[in-house]
């Protein structure tokens, strides 16, 4: 891509690296391997840290378009970037270089959470990054969402506290929310311009630009017959979407050509995967439970599957850029759709199956060869057969330690001692057979062991018409 927004990593010292993760501001990337950062890109929104020495021990790091700030797994926060957009943070660094637990970013400023409950701001004030005028009341938070430029905490006790940009939700009361709508809230979603706050009783409100979803008007009686069982609420950058905890799409309301009209579709979304449904910009994708998806909103951003919507039909996991959506299927290969520039046209991927190595292993070009394992071998069988008789003839022999005065034609391989008890052994048939074999009569031995094992031979292998005795010598030893 453009080198100047991080296309190419000449001269980073980044390249080759088994990152655990990868951030982005708008023009710079942020790798980050075993808490250790490494940053390519605009030298000013974040492609260079201003810091001496490698910045270690990060256990996170989070974004805007211009600046990044990390956070340690002391709680310490590190800023660089755009100054004016939270990357120096210096004005506030006696209030964030302990105990921070959560960082949350805006456009251009961020907001920090400590583990005490308390918030601290900075950046751009237009974008939330002077919380002065509410800081009395920002004790004993516990989480933090934003807008684009505006941020609204909630506390322990659910009382909601928000500050920056009347414009995009700053400024809830100014928006004519009575002050005791905004306690006892449970969870806050924003889009880039509202928010909405579901309250522990099941009722909601909402403030911030009308057009962007401040105002449910036009829906409010779809939110009330739901009230209490709304599951979840997703948002583009200008509308909000409200999910039932039985996967059913309770109303869609802010800019309708961002999604916020979802008449078109919504006698179909009936059985949403309430943890998969997924945003851009503006558009919407609702994973279903039998593996479909169905998308609305803005055509450019998503709202519309084009060529591959017939194909969204077997569909494991659906994700969002900020203008395109990729489809996973359970067959493994991926569909996109939406803006091409932004990974809405997958059709020149060529996806790897190659697995991804874990960090700070070597990953082997090919698969090491098992380790050997010891074999199992047959037991011989002695001597070898070439063809097998019809009826084969057994003769019984008392294995010799020595040849026999006058052998019969079978090649032996006597064994070197005699066992006690010898064992069986069974030799191959003759080549030919005998038309009616006679038994051959060995000579007896001059000592005889105490009890002989019959050994079974096969027959010669020529057979003659009458075969005259002949007597063995039995073993020296038994």
């Amino acid at each position: 891509g453009d080198a100047a927004y991080g296309g190419d990593l000449a001269g980073s010292g980044c390249g080759g690296v088994a990152f655990d993760a990868v951030y982005a501001t708008d023009a710079a990337f942020a790798g980050v391997r075993a808490g250790v950062v490494c940053t390519w890109g605009d030298r000013v929104r974040g492609g260079v840290m201003p810091f001496a020495g490698a910045l270690g021990g990060i256990a996170e790091v989070v974004a805007n378009p211009s600046a990044f700030a990390a956070v340690s797994f002391g709680g310490t926060v590190y800023a660089w970037g755009l100054g004016t957009a939270g990357g120096d943070s210096r004005t506030v660094d006696n209030h964030i270089r302990t105990g921070v637990a959560e960082v949350v970013p805006s456009r251009a400023a961020f907001a920090a959470v400590t583990a005490a409950g308390d918030v601290v701001a900075w950046g751009d004030a237009a974008a939330g990054g002077d919380a002065g005028t509410v800081a009395d009341e920002l004790r004993d938070v516990h989480t933090v969402v934003a807008s684009s430029s505006a941020f609204a905490a909630v506390s322990k006790s659910g009382a909601v506290v928000a500050w920056g940009d009347a414009a995009t939700g700053g400024a809830p009361l100014r928006d004519g929310v009575p002050p005791a709508l905004l306690t006892s809230v449970e969870k806050v979603y924003a889009t880039d311009s509202a928010f909405i706050a579901l309250r522990t009783d099941g009722s909601y409100v909402a403030w911030g630009d009308a057009g962007s979803g401040g105002d449910t008007g036009t829906v409010a009686v779809a939110l009330n017959r739901a009230r209490g069982n709304i599951a979840v609420v997703k948002a583009t950058s200008r509308a909000f979407a409200a999910v039932d905890n039985d996967g059913v799409l309770v109303a869609a309301w802010g800019d309708p050509r961002y999604g916020g009209d979802a008449a078109t579709v919504a006698n179909a979304l009936t059985h949403i995967h309430i943890d998969k449904m997924q945003a851009t910009d503006g558009a919407f994708a609702a994973l279903q439970l039998d593996s479909n998806v169905i998308v609305w909103g803005h055509p450019g951003l998503g709202g519309s599957a084009g060529d591959v919507g017939h194909k969204l039909w077997s569909v494991h996991e659906v994700l969002a850029s900020r203008s395109a959506f990729a489809a996973m299927l359970t067959n493994g290969h991926v569909l996109a759709w939406g803006d091409a520039s932004a990974g809405g046209d997958a059709r020149d991927v060529t996806c790897s199956t190659t697995p991804v190595p874990a960090p700070g292993r070597i990953h082997p070009t090919s698969s090491p060869a098992p380790p050997a394992t010891p074999a199992t071998l047959a037991p011989p069988t002695w001597p070898p057969a070439t063809t097998s008789p019809a009826t084969p003839v057994p003769v019984t022999l008392a294995p010799p330690t020595t040849s026999p005065a006058t052998p019969a034609p079978v090649t032996l391989a006597p064994p070197t001692t005699s066992p006690s008890t010898p064992a069986p052994v069974t030799l191959a048939p003759p080549t030919t057979s005998p038309s009616t074999p006679a038994p051959v009569t060995l000579a007896p031995p001059t000592t005889s062991p105490a009890t002989p094992s019959p050994v079974t031979l096969a027959p010669p292998t020529t057979s003659p018409a009458t075969p005259s005795p002949v007597t063995l010598a039995p073993p020296t030893t038994s």
